[in-house]
């Protein structure tokens, strides 16, 4: 049977017997629905080549229904035509125009799309593996060169006397010559990283304490033995030597590794292409948060909508995943709103079909305060949230400078020195203490309540300067040139910053840094907040021991004098870098030399 080609041919089956559509196999491509009325087939309007057979030619336009053997049937016995099983399951042909065909209501017409993403999949699966491989391998290999470039420091400052005889003195008692083995202590610092996750994707292997915790389990594999040969007391001042070398070389490498590899590496492999799925609102601005801030990280190809329509600005809705993924060659796929349990399905069904990654980011869980975590239960997950300390002035935030040394490098630089500091003033700190224990009772060491970083409330650790009681009345006071509270040691420890040693453990515990706004009492804080709004954004980033205000403001005793500190804050926070800090703590050194702007 043959039709003009501006004809499509429909078979229709009888009503009283409708035989279900996956048991009927036709020889040619064709899509079928089941209208009200029946069974309705057509040709598929996907482009999907007509198949010819011994009896069906290229040519003709009609189709063949193989006879069923064993045919099962929806309802009451068939009509006496179909009673024998070689009976043909079309009781008739005809030709009808495309126009009058009924609406697809189950979008057949898009299934074919479902074979052409399928192929997607092991092309996301060899990018996965072959991004996961690169990244462990290249951070094993980062991680072996560190260790060899620590030692053979270690082996110039020793057998080359790289510093002077006395320093190489100094490293052979610290460490003997054959006290530790770079083979042995390499396999266990390997060890130590994998095991507290330092190898895992993400943020992991940039966290300064998960990589802590690896060289503390490494260098104690490595000194367990000799503790029991040369006592407790040595081996543990050598064991956190040698743990603070090797975490500082780690840390310093992580950080050129993950530049190195953003510049370097193709970006097919450090940017998987990624599309948000939810509302242009919610899209929008997860792609201006900062879980996706530095596109370095990840290449965004768009947004897809999960409604009926697709919108302005939008690659598609819902419905049209397999052929966006398939197009856009898509690897991670992130829900950003909360969307229906049918959109989400087809979501899953899509990117699991495709071999992509889902993410789900809705945005009260990248915006709220919490600290999401996985609890399984049964085998089943759940999302536990922790709610974080509140921020009260968490708006300050979005107006922090944004850069590479802000996120990483500064953290690694205070950390250097805050240990550096640690070690350098302890001696002054612990004469001062006995000094101020001799002049006067009363605590040594006192936590004051400071501003911090988006308006969190910390606590200041600092060497008591002032008599004990110096706020009897509980209000906070600014401190005068001339004050009447400072006792005789206070004031020579406030003018060689003795007092200020002690916050070296504030910045290693994380709520300060080295350089940065000082921070400031919550009541005097609100006082100059009420007159100056503009005071605020001073807590976008990390209060510091020192920094431009301290350095040529002093410190504040009014009003006016915080708002000329609040100038030099802009500026620093507007060039902030890593030169800037270096630059800002040699002149740090001259204050203390001089005592310039102590109270």
């Amino acid at each position: 049977m043959s039709a003009p080609p501006h004809r499509s041919l429909v078979c229709v089956t009888l009503d009283t017997a409708r035989c279900r559509s996956r048991k009927l196999r036709f020889s040619n491509s064709l899509v079928d629905w089941r209208p009200a009325n029946g069974y309705f087939r057509r040709r598929s309007q996907a482009g999907l080549p007509l198949r010819a057979t011994n009896h069906v030619p290229r040519k003709d336009y009609g189709i063949r229904v193989q006879p069923l053997s064993r045919a099962k049937f929806d309802n009451t016995p068939p009509v006496e035509s179909l009673a024998t099983a070689r009976d043909l399951r079309v009781a008739a042909v005809a030709p009808v125009q495309d126009t009058t065909l009924p609406e697809d209501p189950e979008g057949f017409a898009k299934e074919p799309a479902k074979l052409i993403y399928h192929r997607r999949a092991p092309q996301n699966l060899r990018h996965r593996l072959t991004t996961a491989s690169i990244h462990l391998v290249g951070l094993v290999a980062a991680d072996i060169l560190a260790l060899a470039l620590a030692a053979a420091v270690y082996i110039g400052l020793r057998d080359y006397a790289l510093l002077g005889a006395e320093v190489a003195d100094f490293v052979r008692k610290l460490i003997p010559t054959g006290y530790m083995r770079v083979g042995e202590y390499g396999t266990a610092l390997l060890i130590g990283l994998f095991v507290t996750g330092n190898y895992s994707y993400g943020d992991h292997r940039r966290e300064p304490h998960r990589l802590l915790a690896g060289c503390a389990l490494a260098t104690g594999l490595a000194f367990w033995a000799i503790l029991w040969s040369r006592g407790a007391p040595v081996v543990l001042f050598e064991y956190a030597v040698v743990t603070g070398v090797v975490w500082a070389a780690l840390l310093g490498e992580r950080v050129m590794f993950d530049l190195l590899l953003q510049r370097f590496a193709p970006r097919m492999l450090v940017a998987p292409r990624t599309l948000l799925v939810g509302s242009r609102r919610d899209c929008d601005g997860l792609h201006r948060s900062r879980v996706f801030g530095w596109e370095r990280d990840y290449t965004y190809v768009g947004y897809a909508v999960a409604e009926r329509r697709s919108t302005d600005g939008a690659l598609g809705t819902v419905g049209e995943l397999p052929t966006i993924l398939d197009r856009l060659k898509v690897h991670w796929v992130v829900v950003a709103s909360s969307i229906s349990e049918e959109d989400f399905r087809a979501v899953m069904d899509a990117a699991g079909s495709a071999g992509c990654k889902v993410f789900a980011a809705p945005s009260w869980l990248v915006h709220g305060q919490f600290e999401p975590q996985v609890i399984w239960r049964r085998g089943h997950g759940l999302l536990e949230l922790t709610p974080r300390a509140a921020l009260p002035l968490a708006d300050t935030l979005s107006h922090a400078p944004d850069s590479f040394y802000l996120h990483y490098g500064k953290r690694v630089f205070d950390i250097g020195g805050a240990l550096f500091g640690v070690l350098l003033g302890a001696v002054p700190v612990l004469l001062g203490a006995i000094a101020m224990r001799l002049e006067s009772r009363g605590p040594v060491f006192i936590l004051q309540p400071r501003v911090g970083r988006g308006g969190r409330i910390f606590e200041i650790v600092k060497l008591r300067s002032m008599v004990a009681d110096a706020e009897r009345d509980g209000k906070a006071k600014w401190a005068t040139m001339q004050d009447e509270r400072i006792t005789p040691v206070g004031r020579w420890i406030r003018r060689l910053r003795i007092d200020e040693f002690p916050q070296f453990v504030n910045v290693l515990l994380g709520q300060m840094s080295l350089v940065g706004p000082r921070p400031e009492r919550p009541e005097l804080h609100d006082e100059v907040v009420k007159v100056h709004p503009e005071f605020a954004m001073r807590v976008a980033v990390k209060p510091g021991i020192t920094g431009l205000a301290q350095i040529y403001n002093g410190y504040a005793d009014s009003i006016d004098s915080s708002l000329r500190k609040l100038a030099y804050d802009q500026r620093y926070l507007a060039n902030i870098s890593l030169g800037f800090d270096l630059m800002l703590l040699k002149k740090t050194v001259n204050v203390v030399l001089t005592g310039h702007g102590s109270r």
